[in-house]
């Protein structure tokens, strides 16, 4: 209904905030070619509009939930190359919390790819990340992520150091 309201007003802003809004529920609830769609229509109304710096700040969340829904369903290369611009887009406008995401999201398709030299960079860049934001969840995920890509790199001693780190966080 809001999204109704706000595109028989012409409101792009509140078009694309609602659109945004509507993607992160279906990715929330696994329905990832719809958060793909809302995810891209909500790009565009963010992309044709002169918005301010802090709306700008969406950009990268919103790549994200574009990487992450085509990485759920394998899709690599659309994964990689939306995360790519999520990391772009979240250093440009200082999004440190969603840069976090984004770099574990890209440690994530590395691992998954068995490419753990390149997972475990994107776990370091995130766990430098998210100790310079100072947020203990973001800080146990990266901790986890560097444990992964030790342990698939068959260094145990350093995937368990991580593993325990992450733990009481």
């Amino acid at each position: 209904i809001a999204l109704k309201i706000h595109e028989a007003l012409k409101e792009e802003r509140l078009i694309a905030n609602t659109t945004f809004n509507i993607a992160e529920v279906y990715l929330a609830t696994n329905q990832l070619d719809s958060a793909t769609i809302f995810a891209e229509k909500s790009l565009g109304h963010y992309e044709k509009q002169n918005v301010p710096f802090y709306v700008k700040t969406y950009l990268g969340h919103i790549y994200n939930i574009i990487g992450e829904a085509n990485l759920l369903i394998k899709k690599y290369d659309l994964a990689e190359d939306a995360l790519l611009k999520a990391e772009k887009a979240n250093i440009q406008y200082k999004n440190l919390r969603i840069l976090i995401q984004t770099y574990l999201l890209r440690a994530e398709i590395y691992s998954q790819k068995q490419k753990y030299d390149s997972s475990l960079k994107y776990a370091h860049k995130a766990r430098v990340t998210s100790m310079e934001v100072g947020l203990k969840s973001y800080i146990a995920k990266s901790y986890a992520a560097l444990a992964k890509s030790y342990q698939s790199l068959n260094k145990q001693d350093s995937g368990y150091y991580y593993l325990k780190l992450a733990a009481p966080l």
